[in-house]
């Protein structure tokens, strides 16, 4: 991630950070068996929305 900071736009790539707190949520499910109710998939919607909003941008 440090060298796509380097080459990338930073407004661009720091919401994409924010996805890793879905990975975690994914890999949470998939390695301990953890649930998932409505409240993390509600999170789960309003980070990937932020990301698409703020990292879409006009490129």
């Amino acid at each position: 991630m440090i060298v796509a900071f380097k080459h990338g736009s930073f407004s661009v790539l720091h919401p994409m950070l924010s996805l890793s707190y879905i990975f975690a949520i994914f890999l949470g499910i998939i390695v301990i068996k953890e649930t998932v109710d409505f409240i993390k998939l509600l999170g789960i919607l309003f980070i990937m929305s932020g990301v698409v909003l703020i990292g879409g941008g006009d490129n």
